[in-house]
């Protein structure tokens, strides 16, 4: 019903936007967060919103994302970690590949549990098979910046004990 209560033009956005999402991955699920509407796989990904001169679409995980075709929007003093917007005005076309690519990339990032990657780190620290632990340690470092799942000194603490010990 969310879409439905659009204006015309924002509609037709917001059902692509959903289409081009659920194509990329059909392991990709709806949820309703914020009275909006989000996609998920293995995580938290994306949102939509439409506002009342265009719609925007979040990725929630967007400072982890390389954006090629620039959809993001420019950055303000202090936005450099966190999220990412794509804001698509009236007469604007989607910048399908682009927007695929990103959302791609989003899907790569999850499972978004910096504990999966943490315990996978721990795996291999346990095999001796220090560079991929470290790896997975830095993953888990970078996705922890957002979900805040681990404890950032034990972190760094593992990744410089292995760094120490790699030299």
């Amino acid at each position: 019903t969310y879409i439905a209560e659009q204006d015309e033009w924002k509609r037709r956005i917001l059902v692509r936007i959903r289409q081009l999402i659920h194509q990329t991955d059909p392991g990709i699920t709806e949820a309703w967060r914020w009275d909006k509407p989000h996609f998920d796989h293995e995580g938290i990904m994306v949102g939509m919103c439409a506002f009342k001169e265009f719609v925007s679409v979040w990725f929630h995980k967007g400072a982890l994302i390389k954006d090629p075709g620039k959809l993001f929007e420019a950055l303000g003093k202090g936005e450099e970690k966190g999220m990412r917007a794509y804001k698509i005005h009236e007469n604007e076309a989607i910048d399908e590949p682009s927007f695929i690519e990103l959302v791609k990339q989003a899907i790569a990032l999850n499972p978004a549990y910096a504990l999966a990657h943490y315990n996978l780190g721990r795996a291999y620290t346990l095999q001796g098979r220090k560079l991929e632990a470290a790896q997975c340690f830095h993953q888990a470092q970078q996705l922890n910046l957002f979900t805040r799942d681990l404890d950032n000194d034990e972190l760094n603490e593992r990744l410089n004990s292995l760094f120490n010990s790699l030299e």
